[in-house]
């Protein structure tokens, strides 16, 4: 309190900082520097592509809707990949309600594809789609 007795300037940019600081969102705030993300509104069993060549894949930020633990699959090749039948590079089980930020540091070779399913092989999409955040390098 002493501190913003001393300066009025101060102790208002500071009030700014932390309001502005409580409006970013938990994801956002771990978003390190020189990683770029991937916004994806909508993730079910269809393929998407964030990133066309080789990277990183940093951390994952899912919101599952569903009533169960759904699982988002990465697939890392050149060949055409069919969700269900080609194995993925790995599979990382999402839990229920709003998923915490998923530390994943995982190399790709060729480029970062995935998508959402109901078991970490299967190509079954789960009822709800799946709002994700994908950071990568």
């Amino acid at each position: 309190m002493s501190y913003c007795r001393s300066s009025l300037r101060r102790c208002t940019a500071l009030a700014l900082l932390l309001t502005a600081a409580a409006a970013i969102p938990a994801a956002a705030q771990n978003f390190n520097f020189g990683d770029a993300a991937s916004w994806q509104a909508a993730l079910t069993n269809t393929l998407v592509e964030p990133k066309s060549a080789p990277g990183t894949v940093r951390r994952v930020f899912c919101d599952n809707g569903n009533s169960a633990v759904i699982w988002m699959q990465f697939f890392d090749t050149s060949d055409t990949v069919t969700v269900g039948t080609t194995t993925p590079k790995f599979s990382l089980p999402i839990p229920e309600g709003a998923g915490p930020s998923l530390e994943v540091d995982v190399n790709f070779t060729t480029s970062i594809q995935l998508a959402i399913t109901t078991t970490a092989t299967g190509g079954t999409a789960p009822s709800d789609t799946t709002p994700c955040t994908i950071t990568f390098r």
